[in-house]
């Protein structure tokens, strides 16, 4: 894949329903990166779309089958975007430019310690009208919406300012 150009890892999913995009939100994305960056290879290690192929898209779900393995595709990558999860953790050790989209708050603090990582954070939009005393995930509305409301054009600028930066 290196031989085709510089190396984003995209990693829109999350063990975590309230951390992950969801998939047409990640699809579009996968789409637009595309689209803009010519030169460039986009990695996942996920599903993002299974039928969906293209010159410049590399699926290695197979070859991620191990932590070790994971992290040595991350060690490997230009660039990244993720959501929040274990990726963003590991891509800072290597010293790789990282855009993390959380969909929490006390972001700050989070990552007031990682030097290459750069944050969007999403509002909760979500409203839980639940009275149980454990979550029941029918009576909340809203929960994407704030996924919708991500401005793609936000997510490229980003990229570009690390983009710029690796070029010279």
């Amino acid at each position: 894949a290196k031989e085709k150009g510089k190396l984003l890892l995209f990693h829109p999913f999350s063990a975590d329903i309230n951390k992950s995009m969801p998939q047409n939100i990640a699809f579009k994305i996968l789409k637009k990166l595309l689209f803009k960056y010519t030169d460039y290879v986009i990695v996942s290690t996920l599903n993002i779309d299974v039928k969906f192929t293209d010159d410049r898209y590399v699926n290695l779900t197979r070859d991620s089958k191990t932590f070790d393995d994971y992290a040595y595709i991350i060690s490997n990558m230009d660039c990244i975007l993720t959501t929040e999860t274990s990726t963003y953790h590991i891509s800072d050790a290597f010293m790789i430019p990282t855009i993390v989209i959380f969909s929490k708050t006390n972001i700050k603090e989070k990552i007031k310690y990682y030097k290459h990582i750069k944050a969007i954070e999403l509002e909760d939009e979500s409203i839980n009208y639940s009275n149980f005393i454990f979550d029941n995930t029918e009576l909340t509305f809203y929960k994407f919406s704030s996924w919708e409301k991500l401005k793609i054009n936000k997510i490229i600028k980003l990229l570009d300012t690390f983009w710029y930066n690796l070029s010279f």
